[in-house]
């Protein structure tokens, strides 16, 4: 039992010095970030070395290497060399911070401009080697919407994060990628666009919105709305005409104008038959618009599959062609 102790003792304490360098890392790079801006440049420097020290002790600790924190020590180190007037030293910390870090930022209100175009520098000089290959000839290639040629293709292009898009000649088929690159990185981007058969969707049959062309369905929408609306302003107009009967009843029938009273009664008879009339109306479109709206594609669909080009002999070689949907 006391051998047992022991021994769990020892591995604590084997443990522990590994834990508290690595809270001490984190320590001291939140230390010397808050000297780098008070002005206190050597101490930050004195700081981040240390965190440097400390962060290699804790990658061997933990048997693999977080390269957001040294990213963040590198940093640090060359804005601290730029304000010092050390360009050559900024110039290899930033050029670390961005092989640990390519997509690595400085905001242009945080910190001075001299200091963002040398940093914007260094990271143009910072190149990756993007290699893109297709399953067939003609496909262009570009890299962050800007074409570079066709593939298959070699070119030379900044670290950090990059979108690749492939298109076919014929420009009905395309594939696309995210890469992320290091710098001195290599990297090969094998595009499958598939069979000449295959096409991308026709854009002819699609709304600006991605979803395919209703007309019919927002033709019967739109009537819905319209005579719901009418039926519910005759509804009202008829309500209107029953207050005011209502209210005058007893004047006109001691008068013995019963004319205006039948008049009246007839008048809210066709208002209620007429808002009766719209509402079903609106109700009838309405279903019929839900109908539509799974219909129309559908019905789109038959109708393309059963598209026929007929050529006419009118004369030899005429060119004449008549497109006929049935």
């Amino acid at each position: 039992m006391l051998r047992l102790v022991i021994a769990l003792l020892v591995s604590i304490l084997a443990l522990a010095p590994a834990e508290v360098r690595a809270e001490r890392s984190g320590e001291l790079l939140g230390r010397a970030i808050g000297h780098y801006k008070t002005g206190e440049l050597a101490q930050a420097l004195d700081l981040l070395e240390r965190a440097h020290q400390a962060l290699k002790a804790e990658v061997v600790g933990r048997g693999g290497e977080d390269h957001a924190p040294a990213a963040q020590i590198y940093l640090y180190q060359g804005l601290c060399q730029a304000v010092t007037q050390k360009p050559s030293a900024a110039r290899q910390s930033f050029a670390r911070a961005l092989e640990a870090d390519p997509d690595l930022r400085l905001d242009p209100r945080r910190f001075k401009p001299q200091i963002v175009r040398l940093f914007d520098e260094v990271r143009g000089t910072l190149r990756a080697m993007l290699v893109v290959t297709a399953d067939r000839t003609g496909v262009r290639v570009l890299v962050d919407g800007s074409e570079v040629g066709q593939a298959p293709l070699e070119t030379s292009v900044g670290t950090g994060r990059h979108r690749v898009e492939v298109r076919s000649a014929d420009r009905r088929q395309a594939r696309s990628a995210v890469v992320d690159l290091t710098a001195g990185a290599r990297r090969i981007i094998d595009f499958r666009l598939g069979s000449t058969s295959e096409r991308r969707p026709d854009r002819s049959a699609t709304h600006p919105m991605g979803g395919t062309r209703r007309l019919w369905t927002w033709i019967a929408g739109g009537a819905s709305l319209v005579t719901l609306a009418t039926g519910i302003a005759v509804y009202l107009s008829a309500d209107a005409s029953y207050n005011e009967l209502d209210s005058s009843y007893d004047q006109l029938y001691l008068e013995g104008n019963a004319a205006r009273i039948e008049e009246l009664r007839r008048q809210v008879q066709r208002k209620d038959t007429a808002a009766v009339v719209m509402l079903s109306l609106s109700g009838a479109l309405a279903a019929s618009a839900v109908t539509l709206f799974f219909l129309e594609p559908w019905l789109h669909r038959r109708s393309s599959k059963r598209s026929a080009c007929i050529l006419p002999l009118v004369g030899p070689a005429s060119g004449l062609a008549l497109d006929l949907r049935f």
